[in-house]
């Protein structure tokens, strides 16, 4: 198991590819509005 996203996850966002090496910054990003 790793803290990233999933493969569908990236399939739907590609910019997400980048954020499974830095978990955090993903769930940080996450929070913010669009």
């Amino acid at each position: 198991m790793n803290g990233g996203p999933t493969a569908e996850q990236i399939a739907a966002q590609p910019g997400l590819d980048e954020e499974k090496e830095r978990p955090m910054i993903f769930l940080l990003r996450a929070r913010k509005p669009a």
